[in-house]
């Protein structure tokens, strides 16, 4: 499966070569931090799991849900309401998997499971608090790797990029 641009230049694009489907879905908005899901792109993704009931997941740059930071609300994704309507109705959308925070964060979303991942840049600080400062801080690169499983659905695990370096086997018990 390859990305093509659609005319309107959004990259989406969908996987259908595995039992599980993977949907790409476009949510830059260029000159803002946030993310948009205009009318194009909320229909294409509605398309998408219409077409199939096969267990989905969805992935994008920008979290479509309210992800708890106090310091930037620029960064939430404009259209996410609309979204999630769609997300509702398509129960076999087994995740939604989003970036930008630089952080990893788990949450249940309109019928699903979503969350972002840690990247492999400086990791977004954690400011809870209003008023509080942002900014990034040092950290090892992370990234998200998602295992499926027929029957038992979608395990995710967040890992430092650097894990197997770090790696310290377990002693053999007697």
């Amino acid at each position: 499966d390859v990305a093509r641009r659609a005319p309107s230049g959004f990259v989406h694009y969908a996987v259908d070569s595995y039992p599980l489907r993977l949907l790409m879905l476009d949510t830059q908005d260029e000159g803002r931090d946030g993310g948009l899901l205009c009318a194009e792109r909320l229909g294409w993704i509605g398309r998408r799991l219409a077409e199939s009931s096969r267990p989905t997941l969805v992935f994008m740059h920008h979290p479509p849900f309210d992800y708890g930071l106090a310091s930037n609300p620029d960064m939430h994704c404009a259209g996410a309401d609309r979204f999630g309507q769609i997300v509702a109705r398509h129960r076999h959308v087994e995740g939604i998997f989003a970036g930008h925070l630089h952080r990893a964060t788990i949450v249940r979303w309109c019928g699903t499971v979503a969350g972002t991942v840690p990247a492999t840049a400086p990791l977004f600080q954690l400011p809870l608090a209003g008023g509080a400062p942002a900014g990034w801080i040092g950290a090892a690169a992370g990234l998200g790797l998602h295992l499926w499983r027929p029957g038992g659905g979608v395990v995710s695990h967040v890992v430092a990029v650097d894990e197997p370096a770090r790696l310290v086997p377990f002693a053999k018990r007697a």
